[in-house]
């Protein structure tokens, strides 16, 4: 009976210690021209944008291999925190794209994630209700709320939109009409700058305030973006609200992929 408690207990180190040997592998590598961090072959994020850095958080593409058994429709982004144990869901469940990528993986998806605490992280997918793999990082966050700025106006067309030029904006002069306010629900055009191939699928916009850090869907369209329309490549009518004032990130996706984001303020009624 001792033998085969021994011969247990030795199983279950060597399966932790092989584990933590596993997510001491996490690093940068590259596949096509493009660099990612985590595990060559296995799972790695492609950082999105200028402001997004695997130790602070950001907007990332995620690539997975695995065999198909292994994958899911779904996927989820747990974070440990090594220091104090401490267990958050990064990312829900969001679907899992198994269609033809640059990088020839087997799947695809997208995250949007941040720190509130320093030190080590690990950062644990689930397919499913099924661990996959884990990655770990050492966070270095901003936790200062101040950076965050309302996107800049600009011009396309006759009309004044808000967001970055040439790539992301709807229409918006930070006018009375178009303010936001909390609760207020107003229609707005998106207008996509970008290449055909990025320009499918349905449109969705996802909310983060500043303030509080909820995390609201703000808007789903299981339409397509319509044609060229005041200099950009594609458009679409969206109706948007937010719960509360201060500044919000809303945060657009084209067929599961992060596009872009949209800081805006949201204005006190009585201002």
């Amino acid at each position: 009976m001792l033998k085969y408690l021994f011969l247990g207990l030795l199983f279950l180190i060597t399966a932790c210690t092989s584990q933590n040997k596993a997510d001491n592998q996490t690093d940068w590598f590259e596949v096509g021209g493009v660099k990612l961090y985590g595990k060559e072959g296995r799972l790695g994020f492609e950082p999105k944008g200028e402001n997004s850095n695997i130790s602070k958080g950001g907007h990332f593409f995620i690539y997975f291999w695995g065999k198909p058994e292994e994958l899911a429709d779904k996927y989820r982004l747990i974070g440990v925190h090594e220091e104090t144990g401490t267990i958050t869901t990064l990312y829900p469940d969001w679907e899992v794209s198994r269609s033809e990528n640059k990088l020839g993986a087997d799947a695809q998806s997208a995250a949007k994630f941040g720190f509130d605490k320093k030190g080590t992280w690990r950062l644990e997918v689930y397919m499913g209700d099924n661990y996959f793999d884990s990655i770990v990082v050492e966070a270095e966050p901003d936790l200062n709320k101040e950076d965050w700025k309302a996107s800049p106006l600009f011009k396309s067309g006759i009309y004044t939109m808000i967001g970055e030029e040439e790539r992301i904006g709807f229409i918006y002069d930070d006018g009375e009409v178009l303010r936001f306010y909390p609760n207020k629900k107003q229609r707005y055009m998106w207008h996509f700058w970008g290449k055909a191939e990025e320009l499918q699928g349905s449109f969705v916009v996802k909310g983060t305030s500043n303030e509080t850090g909820e995390s609201i869907n703000v808007f789903n369209s299981s339409g397509r973006v319509g044609g060229p329309i005041n200099g950009a490549d594609a458009s679409i009518v969206s109706s948007m609200s937010l719960p509360s004032t201060g500044l919000w990130r809303l945060d657009a996706y084209l067929g599961e992929k992060l596009f872009g984001s949209i800081v805006v303020e949201v204005h006190k009624k009585n201002e």
